[in-house]
């Protein structure tokens, strides 16, 4: 699997940064969005690779104990030489994301990028808002998947069809790579839901802006 290169990264800010401006603009809520290669290192992702190929390589040895073929040490100490290489192999092979990918479950997914769009939403002080009309898009790249996190000022104003209309068209957007559109189509579609709820007031000052109109990156570091 191929992430996002750091210049295609920089032209995403870029263009998020335009969109989040022109969005604010005719609203006081204020509109973060988050983007992670991936939500969490996964150690379960390198147990489970290196387990599975462990079992795969100690079981092939057996089987070829049962061949005519000469066995150079004895077959007890070639299983343990077997499992163990394929232990180191499976952990290492589980840093390339595609692989990776292949032993995280769903639930496992769905639980960390929930985890850490909560965790980003408290970091970058989306709460920290004077109506509490803060709203974080957070992308998780490797997850393929998207959370939507409105602060308590939206509770009984939005309902919950709206935000998942926005994540359910960024979710089409990214299936067909069109991230760079999808994020504006997003941020446009929280702007109107913002305006329509917390209107602007007047031109927005700088002062208003609590939040940096910028696309963050919050991929956490290795565990």
């Amino acid at each position: 699997m191929k992430f996002i290169s750091k210049d295609e990264f920089q032209t995403l800010q870029g263009v998020c940064l335009e969109a989040v401006r022109r969005a604010e603009s005719r609203t006081t809520g204020e509109i973060v969005p988050v983007f992670v290669h991936r939500a969490d290192f996964y150690p379960v992702a390198h147990y489970r690779a290196g387990l599975l190929l462990a079992l795969t390589l100690g079981c092939a040895t057996i089987g070829l104990s049962w061949t005519a073929l000469p066995m150079p040490w004895p077959l007890h100490e070639l299983v343990a030489l077997s499992m163990g290489l394929g232990l180191a192999i499976g952990h290492l092979l589980a840093y390339v994301s595609g692989i990776k990918r292949w032993f995280l479950t769903a639930r496992d997914k769905r639980f960390e990028v929930r985890q850490r769009a909560i965790e980003c939403f408290h970091d970058l002080g989306v709460h920290n808002t004077p109506k509490r009309n803060g709203v974080l898009l957070f992308i998780a790249e490797l997850e393929k998947r998207i959370e939507i996190l409105p602060d308590v000022g939206f509770h009984g104003k939005v309902d919950n069809k709206a935000w998942q209309q926005v994540q359910k068209n960024l979710s089409q957007e990214l299936r067909h790579k069109r991230i760079t559109s999808g994020l504006v189509q997003a941020i446009e579609g929280l702007g109107e839901i913002l305006t329509q709820h917390f209107p602007a007031e007047g031109p927005r000052q700088a002062s208003d802006n609590r939040i940096a109109d910028q696309l963050s990156d919050q991929t956490p570091h290795n565990k």
